[in-house]
């Protein structure tokens, strides 16, 4: 073990039998993360209850999407619900920002859009990025009424300058389609290329169709299957799939020829 790791744990260890709930918090992230110790998710999430438990907001959150996404613990959305509200009610952003997807999603509480848009702005207004591609996402959608996605293009801007991956590479997509903006292809593949910097799975994976198709970059099959193949690997589970109905799409057209 790095020495660093092992003098953080043992300061954490020190400050946790002294109350710290951030240091309780931070002994669970690292139990989660193998940090300085063997990962082990049950011992992360006893020091996760621990901390939330003595008023960590941050381990509030963590408990809450253990019980959302059934990790480590049995799938519970109120639980998750109730958990995310205790956080974002502490003023954590990302505790905002899920709080308001479970009032979006009707997921532990009954859906409410306009509590959903309330919790993102609250979150908004500490520069949380994904709150910000979230209102995006709404007027996009039309899920406050009306579309109006010259207003969703604004918010998802503001949620791209702060850095946030999915609102970069969702920006790109309206540049694509010219969505609440003029198209300009050569800025939709350069945010993809942003995003995916950033480690978005399926901003590569927009990234493989566009070099397939051509669309603002010349026709590279071999790029395009690199892009699709770091899609996989980091995690998007239609990557593959996409692939294969654009080989088959390829090769019928050429059949026909």
């Amino acid at each position: 073990m790095p020495k660093d790791l092992a003098q953080a744990n043992a300061r954490f260890n020190q400050a946790a039998a002294l109350g710290d709930a951030t240091a309780m918090y931070l002994i669970g992230f690292n139990y989660d993360e193998g940090n300085g110790v063997s990962k082990n998710r049950a011992t992360a999430l006893q020091w996760y209850r621990k901390g939330a438990q003595a008023g960590s907001a941050e381990a509030m959150t963590a408990l809450g999407y253990a019980y959302e996404a059934g990790d480590g613990v049995k799938e519970d959305h109120l639980e998750a619900y109730r958990w995310y509200r205790k956080a974002a009610e502490e003023g954590l952003p990302l505790a905002m920002t899920n709080l308001g997807l479970a009032y979006a999603t009707g997921r532990g509480v009954k859906a409410d859009q306009q509590e959903a848009l309330r919790w993102y702005r609250k979150a908004a207004e500490k520069d949380d990025g994904r709150a910000y591609l979230l209102i995006g996402m709404m007027h996009l959608e039309g899920d406050l009424g009306a579309k109006v996605p010259a207003e969703a293009f604004r918010m998802v801007s503001k949620g791209a300058e702060l850095g946030e991956a999915a609102a970069i590479r969702q920006l790109g997509y309206m540049f694509e389609e010219g969505l609440g903006t003029n198209v300009d292809l050569g800025e939709a593949v350069r945010l993809y290329r942003e995003a995916a910097d950033e480690g978005d799975a399926v901003a590569m994976r927009f990234l493989g169709i566009n070099y397939w198709e051509g669309i603002g970059v010349p026709i590279d099959r071999q790029e395009s299957r690199r892009w699709f193949r770091k899609a996989t690997e980091a995690g998007d589970e239609d990557a593959t799939k996409v692939l294969e109905e654009l080989q088959s799409a390829s090769s019928a057209a050429t059949a026909v020829v």
